[in-house]
């Protein structure tokens, strides 16, 4: 007898961790993990000066921020402005720093100059970029009441070759960015699909070809949005008879960015790896492992249908949630005239968890997920 309810216990139990949540249960459940990670986060950086270190991946980034304008009621803008330099002395790149906290002043928002990690030509292009960006947005997030749809990217010079990299890369974080007086470089511009991107640069700006390269952009950007007009939102300024200094014509495209607010979950994802591997790309995942640059995924989809066009991936997870898909109903995942996947899916607090835990993003939160085999 003690045999048999110890086994029924198990079973019972079982059953009931799998059970999964009602859209009303999953969404109160969702806030209130939010809350606690905010709590978390808040209490992590409560104390943290201005200027203050932000530290990830054995690497501390000092950021110095100003807040502009009154608070909206959706929250605040954060703005993340990059220094030039480069490859020379800590004391010049220092300076370029102390330019940049002094060189835009949105309407609203936070304005976050940070101090690049390393004095080198590729200051801001290194991986461990990635997750000191992330753990800055966190820390606005949750201490300066900023609003993860509004922040944006942005740098000039050596920053504007950062702003190529990393717009490109995590375009997932952006409401939109913009490259001032930078060299674009092996940017994949096919990942900013739905992120809105604008770059500047004087005519005369010459060296390392600055000029050449961002009207080639420009141009490239343009044959991608005629094949897909509601996509690739983007402006290119070159500046005639301007040099490497705009004289701060570019300004302007701090009050552009602002119009935009990023959307967490697009019908359509385009998405290259780049030079920095990515596990994570809006509501895709992989596996881990080693990937290929370039490597390629394109996928739709419209309501509860997904279809993939393009996988260099045997195996990778589509993240869901009811502001995507009415998941109250079955999922359809198509490839090449295939059906891989239909069915109902079950909304989870471990996903909820896991997804947040990922990201470092309250947006994308998601419930359920279909794990994709081609």
């Amino acid at each position: 007898m003690r045999l048999f309810l110890i086994l029924f216990f198990i079973s019972v139990s079982s059953f009931a961790s799998e059970k999964g949540l009602s859209r009303k249960e999953s969404e109160a459940l969702a806030r209130t993990i939010y809350a606690e990670w905010l709590e978390e986060v808040r209490s992590r950086y409560a104390s943290l000066p201005n200027p203050g270190k932000i530290h990830a991946s054995n690497t501390d980034m000092w950021i110095w921020h100003h807040i502009f304008g009154e608070k909206p009621e959706d929250g605040r803008s954060l703005y993340i402005s990059m220094h030039g330099g480069g490859s020379c002395p800590k004391e010049v790149n220092d300076e370029q720093w102390g330019n940049q906290c002094n060189l835009y002043r949105p309407a609203e928002g936070v304005y976050l100059c940070p101090r690049a990690p390393f004095d080198a030509w590729n200051m801001w292009h290194k991986e461990e970029l990635d997750s000191l960006m992330r753990l800055t947005i966190d820390y606005c997030v949750a201490c300066h009441d900023v609003n993860p749809d509004k922040v944006y990217l942005m740098g000039y010079s050596a920053g504007g070759d950062g702003a190529w990299q990393l717009a490109t890369r995590m375009p997932d974080y952006w409401a939109a960015a913009a490259a001032m007086a930078g060299h674009p470089g092996s940017a994949v511009m096919h990942n900013v699909r739905n992120m809105p991107f604008t770059n500047w640069c004087g005519g005369e700006d010459a060296a390392y070809d600055r000029n050449y390269q961002n009207t080639e952009i420009g141009k490239e950007l343009d044959s991608l949005h005629l094949d897909d007009p509601k996509a690739y939102i983007y402006q290119t300024h070159i500046l005639e008879g301007m040099p490497h200094w705009m004289n701060q014509r570019d300004t302007v495209a701090v009050t552009w960015m602002s119009q935009f607010q990023r959307n967490p979950y697009p019908d359509k994802i385009v998405w290259y790896q780049e030079e920095v591997k990515r596990r994570t790309f809006y509501w895709i995942s992989l596996p881990e492992g080693d990937y290929e640059q370039y490597s390629q995924l394109r996928i739709h989809h419209e309501g509860n249908v997904f279809t993939i066009t393009h996988s260099d991936y045997d195996t990778f997870t589509i993240w869901l949630n009811d502001e995507m898909a009415d998941l109250s109903k079955p999922i359809t995942i198509l490839y090449n005239g295939r059906t891989l996947f239909k069915g109902k899916v079950q909304r989870t607090e471990q996903n909820l968890r896991a997804s947040l835990l990922e990201r470092h993003d309250p947006r994308n939160m998601y419930p359920a997920k279909v794990l994709v085999k081609i």
